[in-house]
C-alpha cells in the first residue's frame, strides 16, 4: 500500500508535540503527516524502545492499541519497521504497483483507526 496522492515529509516528534519534553529527546522516530509514527530499527539486537507521545496509538501491523505518553520495549527483527497510527486517523491508501503510472486511481482503501474524533480533507483531482 502507499499513501494516496500525499506528499509526506518525515518530521521529528517535537514538531507535532512541541509541549512534550520527551519529543525533543527522541531522535530515532519520525512522523509522516501528523498521524503516522515510524520507529525504524536502528541496530540489531531484537528489542526496540519506542516513545508514543500524547494520546492513544494503534500498532499498524498487529492491531494492538497503546496509551500515549509512554515508552514501549518491542521485540522487532532488523528488517521490520514498527509503524503506529494515531487513534482517530483515517489513512487513504491504494495498492502498490510495480510499474510507474500503472496503478488505477479508481482503487482507494481507507484504513480507519478508531478511538478518538478524527478529521480529514478530501482532494479531488
Amino acid at each position: 500500500m502507499r499513501a494516496f496522492g500525499l506528499k509526506l515529509t518525515p518530521m521529528p516528534l517535537y514538531l507535532i508535540y512541541p509541549d512534550e519534553p520527551e519529543a525533543y529527546q527522541t531522535t530515532t522516530e519520525y512522523f509522516l503527516g501528523d498521524s503516522v509514527l515510524v520507529a525504524p530499527v536502528v541496530e540489531a539486537g531484537g528489542y526496540r524502545r519506542v516513545y508514543l507521545p500524547g494520546e492513544n496509538w494503534w500498532e499498524r501491523e498487529t492491531g494492538k492499541i497503546y496509551s500515549g505518553s509512554q515508552h514501549l520495549d518491542l521485540y522487532v527483527l532488523i528488517e521490520q519497521v514498527p509503524v503506529f497510527v494515531k487513534a482517530g486517523a483515517i489513512l487513504p491508501l491504494q495498492p502498490v504497483s510495480l510499474r510507474v503510472g500503472t496503478t488505477s486511481r479508481d482503487s482507494l482503501i481507507l484504513e480507519v483507526y478508531a478511538g478518538e474524533w478524527g478529521i480529514g480533507n478530501r482532494c479531488d483531482r
